[in-house]
């Protein structure tokens, strides 16, 4: 598919909400492979899956784009499993993908996920609201890139994440939610978003776990990150956590101008940034002169365990 357009359409009950069929879980209302194409403002909607006696259709997702050259803007997407997808399926590549001004609303499971089998460069997800829906209870994350083979073979080259809003609805304290998560990224900006009611971490950088790709040249600055890390089962406290336990090296990320806070007693525990694993960590800046924090846990963890070389923490804390 080249060369197109898909605009101001209506989708409505679809997957695993049709009637009969709730044990479709592996669709997507619009799936593309091509080149050069629009995707603008769409409704696409289902109702809340509730039934008690099946399983409930939390694979289904909305928009799903495979090929180079993509514009996903304006459309919303409500009550899926996840809002959409962007893949370099080992067939086609992923480059040049704008996601703006999108709004998906009462998701079960992903925001906008990431497959990077093939190449995928030159992403941008800009100012789209994402509303994760708590009342079923699994890991959910707003940005979102496995950790795993094979959907993350090679990694991003170059993805810009600014003005988004994440948020947490009907939060359950036992399901561990991450707001923007990448495994395996080069040339990363994360900026300006705002992440809130998350139970996991608000912004998490993690190493793959079998192959080496790098997480190099990444900025996080600029975003606020408030009420997070309440999950009770203790895994991600920290509103940015860096934790490589992979075999890529991770070098030349910053941390600066951003805002970290707990303001309702749900999120007590929340801690600030943390750096920590076992693979190998060099050149991280954490410039808290510059980052407003206001917590009541000690706010900075530097794991000692592992490689690790200049990891600066101005002013010096651990």
């Amino acid at each position: 598919m080249t060369d197109s357009t898909i605009e101001n359409c209506t989708f409505v009950n679809v997957g695993g909400a049709i009637p009969g069929n709730r044990r479709q879980s592996d669709h997507s209302t619009l799936y593309i492979s091509g080149r050069n194409v629009t995707v603008a403002g769409n409704h696409l909607s289902n109702p809340f899956l509730t039934d008690s006696n099946a399983p409930p259709a939390i694979v289904v997702a909305g928009i799903e784009m495979h090929g180079d050259d993509m514009l996903v803007t304006g459309n919303r997407v409500d009550h899926y499993g996840t809002g959409g997808y962007i893949v370099g399926d080992g067939i086609v590549t992923a480059r040049n993908h704008r996601w703006a001004n999108n709004s998906f609303t009462n998701l079960t499971q992903l925001g906008i996920t990431i497959w990077s089998i093939s190449e995928v460069a030159n992403i941008m997800i800009e100012a789209n609201r994402i509303e994760l829906d708590g009342r079923i209870d699994q890991a959910v994350a707003g940005v979102f890139q496995s950790l795993h083979e094979p959907d993350t073979t090679l990694g991003i080259d170059g993805i810009t994440i600014r003005n988004n809003t994440i948020q947490g609805t009907n939060v359950k304290a036992g399901t561990v939610w991450n707001g923007i998560q990448l495994t395996a990224a080069r040339d990363v900006v994360i900026e300006g978003n705002l992440i809130e009611r998350i139970s996991g971490a608000g912004i998490i950088i993690m190493g793959t776990t079998n192959r080496r790709p790098d997480c190099r040249n990444i900025i996080i600055r600029d975003n606020t990150v408030r009420d997070t890390g309440f999950n009770r089962y203790g895994a991600y406290p920290y509103a940015i956590d860096l934790t490589n336990t992979g075999r890529g090296r991770f070098d030349a990320i910053t941390v600066a101008d951003n805002r970290i806070e707990s303001t309702i007693p749900l999120t007590d525990e929340m801690r600030g940034i943390r750096v920590q694993g076992s693979g190998p960590v060099a050149g991280v800046n954490i410039d808290n002169r510059k980052n407003l924090i206001h917590l009541k846990q000690n706010s900075h963890i530097i794991d000692d365990s592992g490689m690790k070389e200049a990891v600066t923490v101005m002013p010096a804390t651990r």
